[in-house]
């Protein structure tokens, strides 16, 4: 059972993103790219708002962890029968989004 820590943590992460990565385990990343594929599907202006503030944070590893959970994630999807698009679109948006992070 995750400790009160990690579940304050993954609430501060998903309200914000940016600013938590060096706290991020590879769940939280998880957790965290399958919320903005709730996004990407459902809501693509709060999913755009959400991946500017990636691009746009000073530090680049909330951008690289997501952008790492979304890839395996997408490995995972890709080795499964059925559609694999939007996890690989969304792959690619936070793949983006790390490098724009990491360009400035």
């Amino acid at each position: 059972m995750p400790s009160f820590r990690t579940f304050v943590n993954a609430a501060i992460c998903l309200s914000g993103l940016v600013g938590c990565a060096h706290s991020m385990s590879p769940q939280d990343a998880r957790t965290q790219v399958e919320s903005l594929m709730t996004l990407y599907k459902d809501d693509r202006t709060k999913f755009v708002i959400q991946k500017q503030k990636l691009q746009q944070a000073s530090d680049c590893s909330a951008a690289d962890a997501l952008a790492e959970a979304a890839k395996k994630w997408e490995d995972e999807a890709n080795m499964k029968p059925g559609d694999t698009m939007e996890v690989s679109q969304l792959s690619r948006e936070l793949a983006e989004a790390d490098k724009v992070c990491r360009s400035k």
